[in-house]
């Protein structure tokens, strides 16, 4: 079964360059508001070439980083097989 990350992004551009970097996780785009510029870009794992939750956080923190953004938020829906090991990879990811 998928999980799902759904990260909310602050402007159009911010959500493309997001979109594109985890295109292989089956990624696509939310305009969350029609008046403000609020994005969701949500992605599946396992991706297209077996990403995982690890592989798709890190993508996004490599992404903040070069965006030099103190937060972003990220919500995980995750799957009702998800494993303690699953869980524990997702963990390891260097909180900011």
């Amino acid at each position: 079964m998928p999980s799902t990350l759904e990260i909310d992004v602050g402007s159009r551009w911010d959500a493309v360059t997001l979109l594109n970097r985890l295109a292989p996780c089956r990624a696509h785009v939310v305009q969350l508001g029609a008046h403000d510029d609020r994005w969701l870009v949500r992605a599946v794992t396992p991706g297209m070439h077996g990403e995982d939750i690890a592989d798709a956080l890190e993508l996004i923190d490599e992404w903040s980083e070069e965006r030099r953004l103190d937060s972003v938020y990220v919500c995980l829906s995750a799957s009702p097989t998800l494993t303690r090991a699953d869980v524990r990879s997702v963990a390891a990811v260097r909180p900011r």
